[in-house]
């Protein structure tokens, strides 16, 4: 079973208050602990993610959530390469210390 970060829905909870929606249920509805809301390292199935993701765009009415989300989103959310990196940006080993895809980035 592949995983991913809880750091994925980074933004959710922000996005589903502004529009009047309850984070906690919508990450219960698919099956997640709402802790996930909070912290950024619980590991959380690929599948679920998916399917939060969907459920909360069509209880939000937010066909675009995923775009809304991005934008809450930095490299923070990529663990430790990602800060690293965030301060090495000006430098020449910023962009080689991320590597070029999910190869990269340990599961």
């Amino acid at each position: 079973m592949a995983t991913t970060r809880s750091a994925g829905i980074r933004g959710l909870a922000v996005i589903a208050g502004r529009c009047g929606g309850e984070p906690a249920a919508l990450v219960r509805a698919v099956g997640l602990d709402p802790a996930v809301l909070d912290h950024d390292d619980i590991p959380v199935a690929e599948h679920r993610l998916a399917r939060l993701l969907d459920h909360a765009a069509r209880e939000l009415d937010l066909p675009d959530l995923g775009l809304r989300m991005a934008a809450e989103h930095d490299l923070g959310m990529l663990g430790q390469p990602g800060v690293a990196s965030l301060g090495l940006a000006w430098t020449t080993g910023g962009p080689s210390l991320v590597g070029c895809g999910p190869a990269q980035h340990p599961r």
